[in-house]
């Protein structure tokens, strides 16, 4: 698909037709998860079979004229926009901020001995959560108030973090975070 005009085409040529990629990502469902763990049998403490409770903020689609820089694009000038409210484009993802790394073994009271075939029960004892942040490889500006959390099996998620565009608007503050955001999905 061709598209032309504010958003699309360079600002000197508003009638220079652009090659368009609609790119739907991931549906967004009543609730964000990020698996960690790979057992295939967890315990019953384990957020995987409890489920996830947080409540998702839901990322409405941007207007056609809604356009932003790239993370990548604003972080060498990040220094002088610091205090200001700022339209950052970007790929919303997790920023890993904290695991626990306790030594973790068969689920408390299973015993040491399995039944033959009886596969072995992974208790999650191990505390994991991240930051929801927009970023590349060159680095990544974290959401203020918006994060992951779980344990060794999953994380559950404010926002539906999968990798897909976003324009991010808020606060920018120094360490990198972004007060206030608010989000709309390209």
């Amino acid at each position: 698909m061709l598209c032309h005009g504010p958003g699309y085409s360079p600002p000197d040529s508003p009638g220079l037709p652009v090659a368009v990629r609609f790119d739907p990502g991931p549906p967004i469902a009543e609730s964000a998860v990020v698996m960690v763990g790979r057992s295939t049998s967890w315990g019953p403490e384990c957020l995987v079979e409890r489920g996830c409770s947080r409540a998702l903020v839901p990322i409405p689609r941007c207007g056609w004229l809604a356009s932003a820089r790239p993370w990548s694009e604003i972080l060498p000038d990040a220094s002088s926009l610091s205090g200001q409210v700022v339209h950052v484009r970007g790929a919303l993802g997790v920023a890993l901020g904290f695991n626990t790394m306790m030594g973790c073994g068969p689920m408390p009271g299973t015993g040491t001995s399995l039944a033959p075939g009886e596969p072995e029960t992974t208790y999650c004892c191990n505390t994991t959560s991240g930051d929801i942040a927009i970023g590349d490889a060159a680095g990544f500006l974290t959401l203020e108030g918006l994060s992951c959390g779980g344990d060794d099996s999953e994380m559950c998620c404010d926002a539906p973090a999968y990798g897909q565009s976003v324009i991010a608007t808020g606060r920018l503050e120094p360490a990198w975070r972004l007060d206030d955001p608010s989000l709309c999905a390209l």
